[in-house]
């Protein structure tokens, strides 16, 4: 018989504590050594005032324990999908981390994004379109009118060109037969 592995639950195994995955763990240490140093700053200025330095203590450990949460938060969350705001929708899914890097890029880059009101840009596009529309009817009625123009000032014409040739035989005989014959024709030029 052969042996056959059983399926089991690795999705916690790439974690530390268990909560920790490797990025969240090293954006919480990087939290809280931001917070260390803030702590260090206010020390010494608590050292320099000794009056509030047990206010300075409890504030710089706050504050350790804010910026590691929000270490984690960013290493861990992504964008919620949320169909309330327009920016969760095109930004669900995508990871916090990312989005502060890709955000502090830009502005490193100094680059600049439009805005559009699409309204206007919709409005403006239909009253192109339709000021397109018209003129193209208008151009037609004009080529329209000109053709029939054309036409009836051809008829004319031809009614001008027109010839009318008669011809009328008449013989007459030495029996004093008279034959006439009348033909007439039409030519237009």
């Amino acid at each position: 018989m052969g042996t056959y592995n059983i399926p089991r639950d690795t999705k916690g195994e790439g974690r530390l504590f268990y909560i920790f995955s490797t990025k969240a763990l090293i954006y919480t240490v990087i939290g809280i050594v931001i917070g260390a140093l803030f702590k260090w700053i206010l020390g010494l200025l608590g050292k320099a005032i000794p009056a509030i330095s047990g206010i300075c203590s409890i504030i710089g450990i706050v504050l350790i324990v804010i910026l590691g949460v929000i270490g984690f938060s960013l290493g861990t969350f992504k964008v919620p999908h949320n169909d309330r705001f327009e920016i969760t929708k095109k930004a669900a899914g995508i990871k916090l981390d990312k989005i502060l890097f890709e955000s502090i890029k830009f502005k490193l880059k100094k680059d600049k994004y439009y805005v559009y009101d699409t309204k206007e840009l919709v409005r403006e596009e239909v009253f192109k379109e339709e000021k397109e529309l018209k003129e193209k009817e208008e151009k037609m009625k004009k080529l329209r009118e000109e053709e029939i123009a054309n036409n009836y000032k051809n008829r004319r014409g031809y009614i001008k060109n027109e010839r009318w040739i008669f011809k009328i035989d008449i013989n007459i005989n030495s029996s004093c037969n008279i034959n006439i014959t009348c033909n007439f024709r039409i030519y237009v030029c």
